[in-house]
Formats: structure tokens, sequence, C-alpha cells
């Protein structure tokens, strides 16, 4: 079965009612889940209800198809985008996404294929070479700010593989840590995505103690206001962060960064004590961040 079977028809309103006054609506949503040409009986399926405009976690429930591969979701909130999983093989499927209309009584999305949606690839950097530990983040190309992304981290040879993704476009991220970050667009027919690392967006840095000597292991974290989720999702919405640590000689240097103007902000242990400073840097710029002893 075709992944993009996944994705329901335009849902159908039936015995329409007048919106409550409350968010909480008093429609129901239901579907048949099928494998192949036989529906899924008594599987278990999750439902996660993320609120329009709202940073609260997302409203999660968890309940069963009949024994006609028939599931409901009761109430759901008005504005809403509805996720649902099905438990297969010891992995959860995502079977449908869709935001509630506001208006509505009851809404019949019909038969929905279940089908696993495999997707693989590699990290490289901007010369070509594997990224192991990257942290690499996929989201439907149409995802709302709220949604969180599935995750995953590369092995030591830069390969990772997500097993049961949406179907349709997609769109992945990674974060390379010293290496920046790459994204790339997936069509609903592709399975394969290899994520390559800008060689531009340098800034680099020396971290120093208040005595002048070089600060070497210095923790040093970049933070920019964003506005959007454009570099890497689930890592704070509005903000960019990367985290890297100085060399022996106390020097840090980071590519692949969009442009902007980046907080500097640097933490070190020397004999036991904690130092710390900050400044600002560009991208494509250069830094001297001075760690001075911290009070406390």
């Amino acid at each position: 079965v075709p992944a993009e079977r996944a994705h329901p028809r335009a849902p159908r309103a039936v015995s329409a009612k007048e919106p409550p006054a409350a968010n909480w609506s008093t429609a129901r949503l239901r579907a048949r889940l099928i494998d192949g040409e036989r529906p899924l009986p008594h599987a278990t399926v999750l439902w996660s209800e993320i609120a329009g405009g709202s940073i609260a976690p997302p409203r999660e429930s968890s309940t069963r198809t009949d024994a006609d591969g028939v599931v409901e979701l009761p109430n759901p909130e008005l504005g809403a985008v509805v996720l649902g999983f099905v438990e297969r093989d010891g992995l959860w499927l995502p079977f449908v996404r869709l935001r509630v209309p506001v208006a509505v009584g009851a809404i019949d999305l019909g038969d929905l294929a279940v089908a696993p949606r495999a997707v693989s690839g590699q990290v490289v950097d901007a010369h070509g070479a594997p990224v192991a530990g990257a942290r690499v983040a996929v989201l439907p190309a149409a995802a709302s700010d709220a949604e969180l992304p599935y995750v995953t981290y590369t092995d030591h040879g830069g390969r990772y593989r997500f097993a049961a993704l949406p179907s349709g476009p997609l769109r992945l991220w990674a974060d390379c840590g010293t290496a920046g970050f790459a994204s790339v667009d997936l069509d609903a027919a592709a399975d394969v995505a290899v994520l390559q690392t800008p060689e531009s967006g340098v800034i680099s840095g020396v971290i120093l103690s208040v005595d002048g000597q070089q600060f070497a292991g210095a923790w040093v974290m970049l933070v920019r206001s964003i506005g959007d989720t454009a570099m890497m999702p689930g890592v704070g919405r509005g903000t960019a962060n990367l985290c890297v640590h100085a060399d022996a000689d106390g020097q840090v240097r980071v590519s692949g960064l969009p442009p902007g103007t980046w907080q500097v902000l640097g933490q070190g242990l020397r004999d036991g004590r904690l130092y710390g400073g900050g400044g600002t840097v560009a991208t494509d710029g250069t830094f001297r961040l001075e760690l001075r002893p911290v009070r406390g």
C-alpha cells in the first residue's frame, strides 16, 4: 500500500451543528484503519491534540480499534491539530493529521490505510565527511509551530534512519555541532535524503581567563533570536542554540551558520572555581571572550 494513502481525504462533515461556546466540541472523529484490504481489529491507538496558538503540551489519549478496525476520538478541541498513531509490530505508525473545523458535528474519515514509511540517509559536513552524533529532526512540510518533530541521531558513519514517518512532503534538519546546521525538503515519493552543511557562515574566537591565559575546555553557547523555527525544530521556538567547547588553545570555530548577530555565553572550571562571561558576534565575524570568576 503506498504510504500516501495514509493521508485521509478531505474531512466529510455529518450532521453539522452550531459550535458550542467553549473550545471543546461535541464532535467525534471516526475512521476505519486497514492494512492492505484487511481491517486492524483491537489495535492500540494514540491520539495527540495540539491546540492552535498554545504552548501547552499536547492533550493525549489512548484507545483501541473495535473488531472492525474502527476507532473514534470524542470531543476534540476546536481548531486543534489532531495526530493519530497506531501501534504495529513495535512501531507507532502515523495514520492521520488534520485540523478540527470550528463548526462541525461529526467527521467520518472513512478507510485509512496504515503503512510504515521509512526514510534514511546521511549527514555530511561541507567537505563531504560524515558527521557522527548529529541530531536529525523531521516534520511534515505543513506542520504547525507547536508540533513536535521526529528525532534521531546519526551513527559513526553519519547515517540515520526513521522507520515510521508520515506520508506526504517532509522537511529534515540536522544539528551538526561545530559543523553547523543543514536542512533539506523531501517530496512524498522520496525515501532517501543527504543533508550537507554549508562551508560559509563561520564564527571563530578565543576564550581567555582574566590573566590573559587561554581557557582550554571552556563551554561556549551561541544563541540567536530567529523569530521562527527555520533552523532546527524542537530546541526552543524563536531561538537557535549551539553549544561547543574550546580546544586546548582556547579556540572555538563554528561553520554552517545563517546570517545574524549571536550572543556568546561562556563558562569554565579552573582550580575548582566557576568562571563565566558573555558578548556578541555577527556571523562571519570573530570574538574574544574573557571569563571572570562567578560569585556565589
